[in-house]
């Protein structure tokens, strides 16, 4: 912002490259004489209203970079590409059972005699690239879900994807501050709409703020899920 004359001053903005300067151009310009026509008293509370604005955000922002998860990456492994084939091993395994896949890549299982029941087995755990592996290398964590906390959970994650994307097509979403507003919006709208809160509230208490963020894929779940993970604690 530049100082011209007594009562001017010219305004600069960076915009990205693709955008229509034009039509940012009208915009503002649009929302300047709306501006202009309003009273004072309009005028001072448009600008209490914009401080406030700004001490909220400014709260998500402390909330979001204290919890744990706002710093987590979750990397999914889809596919083995250099691995192909491999075995699977049901009742008694007596002997030696030896398999090769892949490239250099061999399984044996040595004088071995174990009798185990896989049946609606669930496993949880990672890959450990080690030639020995200890029992502090393996585990994870496994919640067996009802079939109606399955249904909330989807449900309460499908309608935060739908109001996200919504959100991010109205509004701009290139700098930290206007990521943090669509966020302010989306907390709104949940708050706004009981019905919606409830189910979030419910899906978090069911599925802790993982796994419902697992079912997300949008940029700013992130951000969203540390602004109103007390909410489960204050219900």
């Amino acid at each position: 912002m530049e100082k011209r004359g007594q009562d001017k001053f010219l305004l600069r903005a960076k915009t990205a490259i693709t955008a229509d300067k034009s039509q940012l151009s009208a915009e503002y310009f649009a929302t300047y004489n709306q501006l202009k026509a309003l009273a004072e008293q309009e005028v001072k509370a448009l600008i209490a209203e914009k401080d406030s604005r700004i001490a909220d955000l400014q709260n998500m922002v402390v909330t979001a970079l204290q919890h744990p998860s706002f710093y987590s990456n979750v990397e999914q492994v889809g596919f083995m590409t250099n691995n192909p084939g491999g075995f699977s091993v049901g009742g008694s395994v007596d002997g030696d059972i030896n398999n090769v896949q892949g490239e250099n890549n061999q399984q044996r299982v040595s004088n071995k005699s174990s009798s185990f029941n896989l049946q609606d087995a669930q496993f949880a755990g990672g890959l450990v690239n080690a030639d020995t592996v200890t029992a502090n290398q393996i585990g994870g964590n496994i919640t067996n879900y009802s079939p109606e906390q399955k249904q909330n959970l989807a449900r309460a994650a499908a309608d935060i994807q739908q109001l996200l994307n919504q959100l991010g097509q109205t509004y701009p979403t290139a700098t930290t501050s206007q990521k943090m507003s669509v966020v302010a919006k989306a907390v709104d709208e949940i708050e706004n709409n009981p019905t919606l809160k409830v189910r979030v509230i419910g899906a978090l208490k069911a599925g802790g703020t993982e796994a419902f963020k697992e079912l997300i894929d949008h940029p700013l779940v992130n951000i969203l899920l540390a602004s109103i993970d007390g909410w489960q604690d204050a219900e």
